[in-house]
């Protein structure tokens, strides 16, 4: 599991090497402007789930409905849940 402010967004054909690659690609769906953060909704390739990711503006680039993007994130950040 991860929480949404963990997970970071790069353009589709982002290969700088300066993140871990994507593990998931989709498409933005919703912005939310919500105080310092937009909340971006992303539908994932292939399955059509929608998952939520945070994004403080100040830091990282503001996306659009419909772009294609890349989904990543540290390993430390991953939090195993267990039923």
């Amino acid at each position: 599991m991860l929480r949404p402010e963990k997970l970071n967004l790069c353009a589709e054909d982002d290969l700088s090497g300066s993140h871990p690659a994507p593990h998931y690609f989709g498409t933005v769906d919703d912005v939310i402007f919500y105080g310092t953060i937009d909340k971006v909704f992303i539908k994932l390739d292939g399955t059509g789930q929608e998952v939520l990711a945070y994004q403080y503006f100040d830091d990282v680039r503001r996306w659009q409905i419909d772009e294609r993007v890349g989904i990543w994130w540290y390993k430390e950040d991953e939090v195993a849940v267990e039923r």
